[in-house]
């Protein structure tokens, strides 16, 4: 229960963190177009090379997340092959992404939202009818220690808050959204309500995953839900809840890759290259090259979501030196990229054990209590030297 309560707080914290970090670097950088070119600005060339990669790995590891997970769910409810349905979702939300540019996403995200919540509402009210209205009656039965607010379920949710909320804010699909505002007030606006909304659709939605987890038989938690409506609604709610499952995944892919093009670009110029259609077009192929690992790791039919735990250790590692510095002048590039190594290692020592979990069976105590000593000596030691840094570093 910890654990549901902390990924709620996780995936909508960041919406509030945004206006603040993002209004910041609006006025402090006002011709920036990506944090990579603020950060650039900041702190030299080596730590925006760094910030470039950090967020191109963690949003490439999103993407091979999101690609496995509608793969096997059009396994499931289509009896699709993963490798074809990995990559007919990517070259369809390739091209609408090329097509459309941030701007259609953010209008297409209006509309998007409006179906989620219709579609969602009504797979819910279904199951809830399919399960004889208890639905945790299961869970209850087969996993009781799930409903239970203990020191393991509160360790995993201090994980996902702090993995989540620290690799969101190097998310430039996130961030292209900021610069796309007209204004602060539409920023803080925006996001406001989006972290409300978010918060709002993962009440049910976790309620979802709990009943699949006490009524449905399979060992894989991607397809949890799908297997729960096959076995208690009618044949055509699967259908439903694959649109919806489609819905979401296009529009977490276009966003991702509209992210991925902007850093490509920005980095570009930085170079020298110009700013124009034939970057563009050059940014965009070798977005649609980067989708091809993400689609061979789809084609696994793994769990890939342990690639996430990954990435959060990385994105805590350097979260607070990067954004530290937004407000503390003293804090060099040179102590940045230090703070982020020396960081790295005892959240790599710790985090051994589990970085090499292929299918998650460490999950438990010991994999909750590896993971947010992990999480926190990273964030911990490159918080302690990036403040250090900006107590006595030079005015810069």
């Amino acid at each position: 229960a910890a654990g549901v309560v902390g990924y709620c707080v996780g995936q909508a914290l960041p919406m509030f963190v945004y206006p603040l970090v993002g209004n910041r670097v609006r006025r402090e950088y006002p011709r920036a177009s990506t944090l990579s070119d603020a950060v650039g600005t900041r702190y030299g060339a080596p730590v925006r090379a760094l910030v470039s990669l950090v967020g191109m790995f963690y949003m490439g590891v999103y993407l091979s997340v999101e690609l496995t997970t509608i793969a096997q769910n059009l396994q499931v409810v289509a009896h699709w092959d993963l490798l074809a349905g990995a990559i007919l979702v990517a070259v369809c939300t390739i091209a609408y992404a090329a097509w459309g540019g941030v701007r259609t996403a953010i209008f297409a995200d209006r509309i998007q939202v409006g179906l989620i919540v219709v579609l969602l509402a009504v797979i819910t009210v279904l199951v809830w009818q399919g399960l004889a209205g208890k639905p945790l009656a299961g869970v209850r039965a087969a996993q009781p220690e799930l409903l239970e607010f203990s020191s393991a379920g509160w360790e995993m949710a201090g994980c996902l808050i702090i993995g989540i909320v620290a690799s969101n804010l190097f998310d430039n699909s996130f961030w292209a959204r900021i610069f796309a505002c007209r204004n602060e007030a539409v920023v803080r606006r925006s996001f406001t309500l989006a972290g409300i909304s978010i918060g709002l659709l993962l009440i049910p939605a976790s309620l979802f995953g709990w009943w699949a987890i006490g009524n449905a038989n399979v060992d894989n938690t991607n397809v949890l839900p799908f297997a729960l409506v096959q076995k208690v609604c009618a044949p055509w709610a699967a259908i439903a809840i694959l649109i919806l499952a489609l819905i979401l995944a296009m529009s977490t892919l276009s966003a991702l890759f509209n992210g991925i093009v902007g850093v490509l670009i920005a980095d570009a110029r930085a170079l020298g290259a110009a700013g124009d259609a034939r970057t563009l077009r050059w940014a965009r192929i070798a977005t649609a090259l980067l989708a091809v690992p993400a689609v061979w790791i789809a084609s696994w039919g793994r769990d890939a979501t342990y690639l996430f735990f990954v990435a959060n250790l990385v994105c805590a590692a350097l979260v607070v030196p990067v954004f530290l510095g937004l407000w503390a002048k003293r804090l060099s590039g040179g102590l940045v990229f230090t703070a982020f190594v020396l960081a790295l290692i005892p959240g790599d020592i710790v985090g051994t054990p589990w970085l090499d979990i292929p299918h998650l069976t460490g999950l438990g105590p010991m994999f909750g209590q590896r993971l947010i000593t992990s999480l926190l000596l990273a964030l911990g030691v490159s918080s302690a030297i990036a403040i250090t840094g900006a107590v006595v570093g030079r005015q810069r």
